[in-house]
């Protein structure tokens, strides 16, 4: 079997781009094979040669590591924040509506429930938060389109 090889230029920052990516790639991953009661990959032999081509030191690996992780954590939380919000406002907007819900066409109610998430988004995301003084999460743009 021949072995296809292929030339690639890259930049030292677009290197390190590819690098975080597959980083963040492997501990996604390591996370589904655990919640599936599977072990780790061993080697990332690619994630490896990258490493190696940017003299990594172990602490600089370590740090972006890290730092993949947290930005995994405010990714998820930010996901997690907003479906939550979604819910509620939706969950208010059909128990306003009661038995008139029934009636409403759906595109009133979802147009109804985008305007709830957006006055109460903060409101919804309180009854959630982890944190008693205040949320840690990174103010993100909340949705402008309807779900």
């Amino acid at each position: 079997m021949l072995t296809e090889f292929a030339s690639l230029m890259l930049t030292r920052q677009e290197l390190m781009e590819i690098q975080e990516a597959l980083a963040m790639r492997s501990l996604v991953e390591d996370d589904l094979r655990r919640e599936e009661g599977l072990e780790p990959v061993d080697r990332r032999l690619l994630l490896e040669r990258i490493d190696q081509l940017l003299n990594a030191t172990e602490t600089q690996l370590t740090s972006l590591e890290d730092r993949m992780d947290q930005e995994l954590w405010h990714h998820a939380w930010y996901a997690y924040t907003d479906e939550w919000a979604w819910y509620r406002a939706r969950q208010e907007v059909l128990k306003e509506l009661g038995a008139l819900a029934a009636r409403t066409a759906a595109s009133v109610i979802d147009d109804l429930v985008h305007r709830r998430y957006h006055e109460k988004f903060e409101d919804y995301v309180r009854e959630i938060d982890m944190n008693p003084t205040g949320s840690e999460r990174q103010t993100k743009e909340r949705k402008t389109t309807k779900k």
